[in-house]
């Protein structure tokens, strides 16, 4: 399950489970969906040196993070903002690269999206030597979510990720995931979560949701109307 659910990560698709289908049900739309696109794009093989690029990719972050040694708090931050951003990037290009071999020309994109969303992430949160990453994390431990509508919140996957759609558009094998259909998903779907996070849980926690948001906006901002630059 883990592993699929990273796969839609990489496709952009940050949705949630619904009850017309089974777990495995969406597993295997999104595995069809992936094998298809990397076949077509990259060979029988790719599909195979995108599921082993994962493992690779792990056992390279773990070898980062087991290579630190930090003292103290301070000296932790320090490290994840100054050393951990560039050798945690190169790892996660380990993925990138097999992702590109699936790929259909209007999504080449997506490797350099995924890129400066992860560079942009760790920018922000690195504000002060680390000191937003601790903000952030006491704003996330102390959160509460007093107003928090069970009824509301079974509505969100619909309302704001409009889920079945894009697991109806998964099996048709020709999909393509533009730069513009994607940027326009983002907005409606971030805007429509951090409403629903704002009036739930209150805007500290929406804040920092938004934080880790922005860097998609930031993206789409950049590139959206450069149709060359794929």
């Amino acid at each position: 399950m883990l592993k699929y659910c990273i796969y839609l990560t990489l496709l952009l698709v940050a949705v949630y489970l619904v009850e017309e289908r089974t777990v495995q049900e969406e597993e295997a739309i999104i595995r069809n969906f992936i094998q298809g696109k990397c076949l077509k794009n990259g060979g029988e093989n790719a599909y195979s040196d995108l599921e082993k690029s994962f493992d690779e990719t792990w056992g390279c972050i773990m070898d980062e993070l087991g290579s630190t040694n930090p003292q103290s708090e301070s000296e932790m931050l320090h490290i994840v903002c100054t050393e951990m951003p560039s050798a945690l990037h190169s790892c996660f290009n380990i993925i990138l690269e097999k992702v590109d071999h699936c790929l259909d020309d209007e999504e080449k994109y997506f490797p350099n999206f995924m890129s400066e969303w992860f560079n942009l992430t760790f920018s922000t949160h690195c504000e002060g030597d680390g000191e937003v990453f601790k903000e952030h994390y006491e704003i996330y431990k102390n959160a509460e979510c007093k107003n928090l509508d069970p009824n509301i919140t079974e509505t969100i996957p619909e309302k704001c990720f409009s889920k079945s759609t894009l697991l109806d558009d998964f099996q048709n094998p020709d999909y393509t995931i533009t730069k513009g259909g994607l940027c326009g998903y983002l907005g409606h779907a971030n805007q429509c979560f951090i409403d629903f996070v704002t009036e739930s849980c209150g805007e500290f926690l929406a804040n920092h949701i938004e934080t880790h948001l922005k860097p998609t906006k930031i993206w789409c901002d950049k590139y959206l109307n450069d149709v060359e630059d794929n």
